[in-house]
């Protein structure tokens, strides 16, 4: 999920680092109660709805980006046409001709199944031209006193909202981005995720459809095949295929059908969990790097403020049976009582100064060029053995620091340095300097969040520091 959402991105230092407040803290002008790592499991889950505090979001409603051609000119909604057209069309011949909507039944039938295909093409369309709704660019909250309390979009030129996260392909900040789609070339988050559910639910019904179909008819033609025919039947029975074009064609169809059941099933049962939990896929990732987080002792397990109890979860997302509107406005959103509309926002500032704290830092001394085929002249296994994400491999000089992040086989994932802040002697004012003291001089906080990022080959850089080499090869 992380592929192409900023879930990496390293907000401005020092100033955007959380505050810890204590537990009975109260919101400025919210007068909930503030708690963001207590909790306990079986608890009965009582809900603080939204504070109505100004939005500050600016043409939303218009704000799509792209116009729809642009979005449905790409190769995934191009792909979702095709395949619900194909199958769509193929399926309807092959029921006129097996089946005639003469008879009652047969007609309903086929009612039926292109609604599905309609609901298909319908929810896919929407899905992408909407998308899950853009923050604007220069946000602010609403009291100052909150800015320290969320993350700052260095490529926006504002903070982040809840929930939200800069999402590299759409190069804006998405509201509760769950991830960026390509089969609808747009990303999944707050406005659209009602038409994005309902894509993934009418086609996954259509197809299961239209294998039923293809199925009986491929069977019937694949039995008198077998066990012989006689002309007369050939002639008069209108349940088997008579020409090879359409056998193809209907045998193609039917497989694309089961693969569209087989992958689209996979997604659709993955936002069903989305919807029942509240929690988007870059949520579900954030949660799960704090349950293994180093805590100090004054800290509880962490509770995700969200979720708010499955029936309520699933209200959030469909309002009504017919509402296609989500609910809130997409910037403050319903919290359990025992959290704040910060909570989330402030375990990820804990997290990224972890993780820049911790980030170990290379020299390039060869460049690459960047690009997925440009690693071939690295090897086969650099070639082949490439990170499973979208994330861009970008283009490295000689002599440029990098502060790696994430290792993988034989791919580095970092942030080209303009400036560093090499850690030296304890650090009082950092509560989290103290757990790498074992490390100190051998780390960097990024101070420039708009330098590429990105996987390069492993082969062309090297630790910068002698002892972080040592250590390296000691994990080895």
């Amino acid at each position: 999920m992380e592929s192409d959402a900023d879930v990496d991105m390293e907000e401005l230092p020092g100033e955007h680092l959380p505050v810890l407040a204590e537990e009975n803290d109260k919101e400025m002008d919210g007068g909930e109660e503030y708690c963001s790592v207590h909790g306990h499991k079986g608890d009965k889950i009582t809900v603080t709805e939204a504070p109505e505090w100004p939005s500050y979001l600016v043409n939303v409603e218009s704000d799509f980006g792209k116009s729809l051609s642009r979005r449905l000119f790409h190769w995934g909604p191009l792909a979702a046409i095709f395949l619900t057209g194909f199958i769509g069309i193929t399926a309807v011949y092959v029921h006129l001709t097996w089946w005639p909507i003469d008879d009652p039944i047969a007609f309903l039938d086929l009612s039926l199944f292109t609604l599905l295909i309609y609901g298909t093409l319908y929810n896919l369309v929407r899905a992408s031209y909407i998308g899950g709704g853009y923050v604007t660019k220069g946000w602010h909250p609403p009291q100052p006193e909150h800015s320290s309390r969320l993350q700052f979009c260095a490529h926006c030129s504002g903070y982040k909202a809840p929930r939200s996260h800069h999402c590299q392909k759409c190069n804006r900040c998405v509201m509760k981005m769950d991830h960026h789609c390509p089969w609808i070339n747009n990303c999944v988050g707050h406005r659209n995720q009602i038409y994005f559910f309902s894509f993934l639910l009418f086609a996954v019904l259509g197809c299961l459809h239209a294998c039923g179909i293809l199925g009986v008819v491929l069977f019937r033609t694949l039995y008198f095949m077998f066990n012989g025919i006689t002309r007369q039947d050939y002639i008069y029975n209108d349940s088997i295929i008579k020409d090879g074009t359409t056998f193809f064609c209907t045998v193609l169809a039917f497989s694309f059908s089961i693969g569209v059941v087989l992958a689209v099933g996979v997604l659709l049962y993955t936002q069903i969990m989305v919807v029942l939990r509240n929690k988007t896929g870059i949520e579900e990732y954030i949660c799960t790097k704090a349950e293994y987080r180093e805590r100090d002792e004054s800290e509880g397990p962490f509770v995700f403020p969200y979720h708010l109890g499955i029936r309520r979860n699933i209200s959030e997302v469909f309002p009504s049976f017919w509402a296609r509107i989500p609910r809130g406005n997409g910037i403050w959103w319903p919290i359990r009582s025992d959290c704040s509309q910060f909570s989330l926002s402030e375990e990820q500032l804990i997290q990224k100064a972890n993780k820049r704290f911790y980030a170990r830092i290379y020299q390039i001394h060869e460049d690459f060029e960047g690009g997925w085929f440009k690693a071939w002249r690295f090897g086969l296994r650099t070639f082949i053995c490439q990170p499973c994400s979208e994330e861009r491999r970008i283009a490295v000089k000689k002599g440029e620091s990098y502060a790696i992040t994430r290792i993988q086989s034989n791919w580095l994932y970092g942030q080209r340095l303009l400036e560093m802040d090499k850690i030296e002697g304890p650090f009082s004012e950092n509560p989290y300097a103290a757990r790498a003291s074992r490390d100190q001089t051998n780390q960097a906080v990024v101070k420039q969040a708009t330098q590429p990022r990105g996987w390069f080959p492993k082969q062309v850089a090297k630790p910068k520091y002698r002892s972080q080499e040592d250590e390296n090869k000691k994990d080895l």
